[in-house]
């Protein structure tokens, strides 16, 4: 979808160009992917590891990234994983409403809302051409204090807790009310300019509410109402990383959000003989006949820090993915 910034009188709602993201490949250790690969408990999972370890927060997202996996452009249902989506797209609306609503010529915080929805209707509602008309609900999702020029929006209280029961607590109730509030088109509308989804290539995509009400399937694969590639995941990751999803401030918050949440990586390095002790995780599961996960992990080893990203998507069960992590581990150990 591309964003017309002419379509609008106040900013637009969605982001107007993707973050770009640059990988680059360690030829010196993708005999240790492939070894990985060709193990069969693991040569049908979807796999992404970014090695973040020379990675720094700079808004260019300067420094040396390697990235490595296999099936990594599969479009795969990913279940509870792809909450992150609706977390993600929550705080892109954030953004970009704080800086219309203050360029609205209003004194009556309602009236900027009313003015802003009717701007951006036309826009939103068309997000993807085919499906369903929906428009997010201001009302419901912010609250908004000020004076004309200088609003200040943020989450309700209420809102926020269902963000945070969503992703710390995978609490479907919640997940509906957070995405039913947002409207599914805003939410792919959103992810499709941040460069998360294409019709091409695939990758996060969210057309159903976790409480029964299915929206529309991924448009590339038509499978799945809730879907993921490993490569669009480890993007998301990798600009969470780095505070280039939506904003520092934003990426920050998301972050801290996603350390509320469980991991079977975490699982995974604990068990190792000796334990893996990991000192940061960020993370989010999935967990719907197959199993699914994404985190950005940092810890120490013989004096070595290391920080990384890992996606591994359609395991039949969660050991498969604590077995893995191990040997991701060892990866991004040997790169460094």
């Amino acid at each position: 979808m591309d964003v017309d910034p002419l379509a609008t009188r106040f900013n637009p709602p969605f982001a107007l160009q993707a973050a770009p993201v640059f990988w680059m490949v360690n030829p010196y250790t993708e005999k240790l992917i492939e070894t990985m690969r060709k193990k069969p408990r693991f040569a049908n999972l979807a796999v992404a590891v970014i090695d973040l370890t020379g990675r720094t927060r700079r808004p260019d997202g300067a420094g040396w990234i390697t990235f490595a996996g296999w099936n990594m452009y599969d479009q795969r249902f990913a279940a509870s994983l792809v909450k992150i989506a609706a977390m993600f797209a929550a705080f892109r609306l954030r953004n970009n409403l704080r800086i219309a609503a203050n360029e609205v010529s209003s004194g009556d915080g309602k009236e900027v809302f009313k003015t802003v929805a009717a701007d951006w209707k036309g826009v939103v509602e068309t997000a993807i051409p085919s499906g369903r008309k929906d428009f997010p609900a201001f009302d419901q999702i912010f609250t908004i204090t000020g004076s004309t020029g200088s609003w200040t929006i943020d989450f309700r209280p209420d809102y926020r807790r269902h963000l945070e029961e969503m992703i710390g607590h995978s609490n479907n109730h919640s997940a509906s009310v957070c995405i039913d509030r947002i409207g599914f088109q805003y939410l792919n509308g959103a992810l499709d300019t941040d460069g998360l989804y294409s019709t091409q290539f695939g990758g996060l995509w969210l057309g159903g509410n976790y409480a029964g009400r299915n929206w529309m399937r991924e448009p590339q694969t038509h499978r799945t109402h809730m879907g993921a590639t490993a490569k669009a995941t480890a993007a998301f990751l990798t600009l969470l990383e780095d505070s280039r999803l939506v904003s520092p401030a934003a990426s920050d918050e998301m972050r801290g959000l996603m350390r509320l949440a469980g991991s079977w990586f975490q699982e995974g390095l604990a068990q190792a003989k000796p334990p893996r002790q990991i000192t940061d995780i960020y993370a989010k599961v999935g967990l719907m006949g197959t199993h699914h996960d994404c985190a950005v992990i940092e810890r120490s080893q013989g004096g070595k820090r290391i920080r990384y990203a890992a996606v591994v998507l359609g395991a039949p069960n969660a050991q498969v993915i604590r077995d893995l992590a191990v040997q991701l581990d060892d990866y991004v150990l040997a790169s460094n």
